[in-house]
């Protein structure tokens, strides 16, 4: 296997294992308050796709089943952007629920029919 990573090796500055002079948090204003760990960073950046502008508001909801229910997901989708603020991704995984919803709550129909 070969390692797909790149590495740049400087050798103008090169400098001695743990030797770095001249670089101090100061000299980039770096401070404690402004660094962040790692896992916050990343729950910020995995949780801002995930977070709406606003809620749907209950007929904006009812309006975008209607759309998905006519078959039209590209304007269950507009409404949801429109709506909400949101990301296409986002967009799109709550049009793909809602229409798993309205499967799954067909295909237990005839089950509860034929008692």
């Amino acid at each position: 296997m070969f390692d797909a990573g790149c590495w740049v090796l400087d050798v103008r500055f090169r400098r001695g294992p743990g030797d770095f002079t001249g670089l101090t948090l100061d000299s980039k204003g770096i401070s404690e308050g402004n660094i962040k760990p790692v896992d916050e960073r990343v729950e910020q950046w995995l949780s801002s796709s995930i977070q709406m502008k606003r809620e749907l508001k209950p007929e904006e909801h009812e309006e975008i089943v209607k759309a998905i229910a006519a078959g039209d997901r590209v304007k269950a989708t507009s409404l949801y952007l429109s709506a909400t603020e949101g990301d296409l991704t986002t967009a799109q995984n709550f049009i793909k629920t809602l229409i798993l919803e309205k499967q799954a709550a067909q295909s237990q129909q005839p089950a509860k029919e034929g008692g």
